[in-house]
């Protein structure tokens, strides 16, 4: 985990404790910090953040009366393990934005815990196989499935092929804009750009009409050339997570533009392949 990837907005009326609990939170949900993963001591936290000690010490206890972490005297502050009746589903893929989608997705089912990992966490692993078989299942999309399986070893039965596709509600926005409009997409990885842009131009759009930014490099002072008439991204983006860019999203909404959240989801069957399968296990 990079404390440096915390960036306190002071101007955002939620108080600084609960942003950097926020922030941990999600550290913790996407498997940057493990089950009985030893949190950085408050001092530590404290100088990687400009923030104070007291602050500090009011988002651990905020994590902790959300069960998300438990506090040991004398030993520290750790990452809640799951408990004894959860099931464990680890997500891999290249494209975090649509990994955030299927885990929103699969947190439906109950007593369900899922972890992201990027790709090259488990490939650059010393033990891939041993690296995954804490997990009771492990989800993979099929442009990785093959790379996967091939370093899974005996943990290869728990693997599930997965076909990854935009939901209807975003196919549906989409269709709805003109063919010549100018759109701009804000990514955070090179394989959501280009599904999103595939996407596009094989539903007709013009390439030369399709301008992209990453997420760290598009700000509230961020145009695109020439203007947009629609702007698409990822559903945790920062223009719909960050309240610094509510007057601009309102703005090209008010000159007739549009801002469409691109999701991503599971085909049912395999949803209900994945539900069987850890009925099975208990």
């Amino acid at each position: 985990m990079n404390l440096q990837q915390f960036y306190p907005d002071r101007e955002l009326s939620s108080p600084l404790f609960r942003q950097l609990a926020h922030f941990f939170h999600a550290q913790i949900t996407n498997g940057a910090l493990p089950p009985g993963h030893k949190l950085p001591t408050e001092r530590t936290v404290s100088e990687a953040t400009g923030l104070s000690r007291g602050t500090v010490r009011q988002a651990f206890a905020y994590l902790e009366s959300h069960g998300s972490i438990v506090t040991k005297q004398g030993s520290g502050s750790f990452v809640a393990a799951l408990s004894s009746h959860t099931r464990s589903i680890a997500i891999v893929g290249s494209g975090q934005e649509s990994l955030i989608d299927l885990k929103r997705q699969l947190s439906a089912l109950a007593d369900v815990e899922s972890t992201i990992f990027i790709l090259e966490s488990v490939t650059t692993a010393p033990d891939p196989a041993r690296f995954l078989e804490p997990y009771d299942l492990t989800i993979i999309p099929s442009s990785h499935y093959e790379k996967i399986a091939s370093l899974a070893g005996d943990t290869r039965e728990k693997l599930i092929e997965v076909s990854v596709s935009p939901s209807e509600d975003t196919l549906r926005q989409i269709f709805a804009l003109d063919r010549e409009a100018r759109i701009g997409i804000i990514c955070r990885s090179n394989e959501f750009l280009g599904t999103v842009k595939g996407a596009l131009v094989t539903h007709g759009f013009a390439s030369d009409n399709i301008s992209s930014f990453f997420e760290m490099d598009y700000t509230t002072s961020t145009y695109f050339p020439g203007g947009i008439d629609a702007l698409i991204s990822f559903s945790d983006a920062h223009i719909f997570t960050s309240e610094r860019f509510r007057f601009r999203n309102e703005e090209l909404i008010q000159k007739g533009g549009q801002i469409i959240p691109f999701v991503s989801h599971l085909e049912p069957n395999r949803l209900a392949e994945i539900k069987a399968r850890l009925t099975s296990l208990t």
